[in-house]
């Protein structure tokens, strides 16, 4: 079982090898829960779709997306 630390402002880092297999990225948001005494982290569902882009695209590619993205939410 991994273990982190809680610093004084309540943060505590995700160990690496939990992180990578939770498939959690830094941006990411997790919701918390208390279930009998024992904090849940868990990857929040996010309302809109995350793009994550790791090039250059242009702006036409930026306007196609969020137009898929439109679609996708509206149903």
């Amino acid at each position: 079982m991994a273990q982190t630390k809680v610093t004084r402002n309540r943060q505590v880092t995700i160990p690496a090898e939990i992180a990578r297999v939770a498939h959690i990225t830094e941006g990411d948001i997790l919701s918390v829960d208390l279930v009998g005494g024992t904090v849940v982290l868990r990857k929040a569902e996010s309302e809109l779709p995350v793009i994550r882009i790791g090039k250059k695209i242009s702006d036409a590619e930026i306007e196609r997306l969020i137009a898929e993205a439109a679609v996708e939410v509206s149903g």
